[in-house]
């Protein structure tokens, strides 16, 4: 019950299956019951020393390589339970907490950054925050797939179409759908953050759709939004996930207009200039989430880099809008 999404599943009850697996069977219940009382009876004040210990020991469900676990959150007396069961009274927002790695990478403070320039510039995300404190700083978003005490059934692009790996894919996928010309822009918008923002740990289990309780397919709000170029990193490593125009190194404005004709994205010049517009200032978003000077300028300098592909709007605004 306790997975992302709106999906349940039951272990297998066929006759066959039981015996070879019967002592196993029993020893995994016993450790799954151990686990779901022990998440029940979780309890803990959300403060931003909180020890990562303390609620991994409930689990998490949200996957990903960054530690973070599931959460109830009441937002007014910061009192937190697991998010491995509902919430024990109304007033609790179901959210996911990723954890201060206390590495050299702020790598909450950058998330969170990248959070204020991504509203800025349009670009839809659940309610995001920081969770502050002398000694740490944990990134705080809403679940999307949570709505009213209700789940929301989910699909990422990866589930959808397995092979996917470009932007192309992501379109096509959304157009068989029929996500809306408008939801298409936001991805479409999505697409250029990541791009000019320096997000290349852009795969297919970072898209999703979600499902309206009349069946309508929609884009979910963006998530996993943050810087992810390693700059001491040789630069293959850095290369997107996802290509565009079968590039996903050095991506010009060309490539992006290329795809905005494709599936008839409107005014896709504007949604440049804009997207331009907004991190071309980083360094008041970076200072709004207390990023360090260092990391400010090594973000600052990449996001510069991308900015100048896009450049000589003259030569390149021929090729498409």
């Amino acid at each position: 019950r306790r997975g992302m999404g709106a999906l349940e599943f039951l272990p297998p009850a066929a006759e066959e299956m039981e015996q070879p697996f019967k002592v196993e069977i029993a020893e995994l219940y016993k450790l799954a019951q151990s686990a779901l009382n022990e998440a029940k009876s979780f309890k803990a004040e959300a403060h931003p020393d909180l020890l990562i210990e303390s609620l991994f020991k409930v689990g998490t469900s949200a996957g990903g390589r960054r530690p973070k676990a599931i959460i109830n959150l009441n937002k007014e007396t910061n009192e937190c339970y697991s998010g491995q069961v509902a919430a024990p009274m109304s007033g609790f927002v179901p959210m996911i907490i990723k954890f201060d790695e206390h590495s050299d990478v702020p790598t909450t403070r950058i998330e969170y950054s990248y959070y204020l320039m991504a509203k800025d510039a349009g670009l839809k995300m659940m309610p995001s925050s920081l969770m502050e404190g002398e000694k740490a700083a944990h990134f705080l978003t809403e679940r999307f797939d949570r709505q009213e005490g209700k789940k929301i059934h989910i699909q990422t692009l990866a589930a959808m179409n397995p092979s996917s790996n470009s932007y192309e894919d992501l379109f096509d996928t959304a157009c068989r759908i029929g996500i809306l010309p408008s939801e298409q822009k936001q991805l479409f918008l999505l697409t250029l953050m990541n791009v000019l923002g320096g997000n290349v740990d852009d795969h297919n289990k970072n898209f999703s759709f979600l499902m309206g309780t009349d069946g309508v397919w929609h884009t979910a709000p963006a998530y996993d939004y943050t810087f992810s170029v390693d700059p001491s990193a040789p630069g293959y490593m850095n290369r997107h996930c996802m290509t565009i125009n079968n590039k996903n190194s050095d991506i010009e404005r060309s490539d992006l207009l290329e795809l905005a004709k494709r599936y008839n994205i409107k005014g896709a010049d504007a949604i440049i200039e804009k997207v331009i517009s907004v991190l071309g200032n980083y360094e008041q978003y970076a200072e709004a989430a207390s990023v360090s000077p260092y990391w400010t300028h090594k973000i600052k300098e990449e996001i510069g880099y991308r900015i100048d592909n896009m450049a000589d709007i003259s030569r390149q605004r021929g090729l498409g809008r």
